[in-house]
């Protein structure tokens, strides 16, 4: 159920949101996961339920699940609309110039409506037996924002090495594309790590062992930010930047300090996880 907010403003129709209390037993929630292994993608997966007008609406094609894309510093706005639940949202750092924050919403779509509402529609007492207007373009539902972290495992992209032995892989700086890292693995580690078969212990430890990697690079080749150091000039990166905002928020310092330790910091963004080791037969 939407919590209470006291800033939510007034709509003329029933909507789905924190604070709004229009449909007592309305859930809107969006699930996001990641897309292949872009750092710039996520795949969202809109859930409804509860609110039996909205749900007429989308099932009749007269509303949409949607995604508010928006960088605040830049101005950059975009609403991406789906044709079903599921969607996927990409954008080019180049243009919205750090990861955005995504508003999943429900918007109307068909042609301006007046309806009578009655229980039925699952809406609260307060609004049965009204008569509301909705306008194209209306918001029907807002869920919470999202914002896509830019963690080291998201500078990472696995590549496939033919050529490579079974078992091993190697981790690689990459700047002709923005900047991220190549993990370039024999092809059984690359087939592992898009599909672990549920041996998700393993594949982080995998991802951590690489994670430890690039930030060795990072101390030993992108530790100044002069513009007279031609490899230290990791601040004309936005991904870089964004990383370095995210260990100073984490107060694990930066690649730059004399006393940084990779895989500490590794370990401590991605901690190993022990499987717990039952009791000795006797």
């Amino acid at each position: 159920m939407s919590k209470s907010n006291s800033r939510v403003k007034s709509l003329p129709y029933p909507a789905i949101e924190d604070g709004n209390f229009s449909f007592p037993d309305g859930v809107y929630e969006v699930v996001p996961r990641p897309s292949g292994n872009s750092a710039t993608k996520v795949a969202l997966r809109h859930e409804l339920k509860g609110a039996l007008f909205v749900e007429k609406l989308i099932q009749n094609g007269e509303a949409q699940f949607a995604c508010l894309v928006s960088v605040p510093k830049t101005g950059f706005r975009k609403l991406c609309r789906a044709d079903s639940n599921e969607q996927e949202i990409s954008w080019d750092l180049d243009i919205v110039g750090e990861p955005p924050i995504l508003g999943p919403v429900i918007v109307y779509v068909g042609d301006d409506m007046s309806h009578k509402l009655t229980k039925r529609d699952g809406v609260a007492e307060i609004w049965q037996n009204r008569k509301i207007d909705v306008p194209k373009g209306a918001r029907l539902a807002r869920g919470r924002y999202l914002r896509p972290a830019n963690t080291m495992q998201q500078l990472l992209r696995v590549q496939c090495s033919g050529s490579m032995e079974k078992g091993g892989f190697t981790v690689k700086a990459n700047s002709n594309d923005g900047f991220y890292f190549a993990l370039e693995a024999a092809p059984d580690i690359f087939q592992f790590l898009q599909n672990p078969q549920g041996e998700l212990a393993l594949r982080k430890s995998i991802l951590v062992h690489a994670v430890s990697q690039c930030l060795n690079i990072l101390k030993s080749d992108y530790d100044a930010s002069g513009e007279d150091d031609e490899t230290g000039q990791w601040e004309q990166y936005r991904n870089l930047k964004s990383l370095s905002d995210l260990l100073a928020d984490k107060n694990m310092g930066h690649w730059s300090d004399e006393d940084f330790d990779p895989v500490r910091v590794a370990t401590g963004l991605y901690p190993i996880e022990i499987p717990r080791v039952g009791k000795e037969k006797q």
